[in-house]
């Protein structure tokens, strides 16, 4: 021993395992070693639990929004098909209103110039029923004369 002491210890005494007092303190420390390791690994499975149901709510709100999202992207597809047949019917509805504008333009001068010819042609006529006025009141003005000169 290392205090110089010497002496004898009977067999029964020992042995290659420690004493039940040590082995009990050895376990007790294992026993509270491993009840601490249990708690944290509660305190974490709890932590986790509580991450993946938040998680499941942020999913199942991300789903809906998610889908939401999908539903006004059709719309807009939509509404963008829409808006291209439109300006394609619009282009062609503005070709349209180029040739009919034309057209009542092209009508207008028409008229305009019918208008021209039915007012040439009344001014013709009443030129006509003038000269013809003129020609008869000197034809019976004249025959009125001779009728005079020759004694009537």
């Amino acid at each position: 021993m290392d205090d110089g002491l010497e002496g004898w210890i009977q067999t029964q005494y020992i042995g290659e395992k420690p004493i039940a007092a040590l082995q009990l303190a050895k376990i007790t420390r294992e026993r509270d070693d491993l009840q601490r390791s249990l708690e944290e690994l509660q305190e974490r499975l709890q932590q986790a639990v509580a991450v993946r149901n938040q998680l499941s709510v942020d999913n199942d709100q991300l789903a809906q929004e998610s889908a939401g999202l999908k539903r006004e992207l059709q719309r807009i597809t939509q509404l963008a098909s829409d808006t291209i047949s439109i300006d394609r019917q619009n282009q062609s509805l503005v070709y349209e209103q180029e040739a009919l504008n034309q057209k009542v333009d092209r009508l207008m001068i028409e008229a305009a110039a019918l208008e021209s010819s039915k007012n040439q042609e009344w001014f013709l006529m009443g030129g006509s029923i003038v000269l013809m006025g003129l020609l008869l009141g000197f034809m019976f003005g004249r025959k009125i004369y001779h009728r005079r000169e020759s004694g009537w």
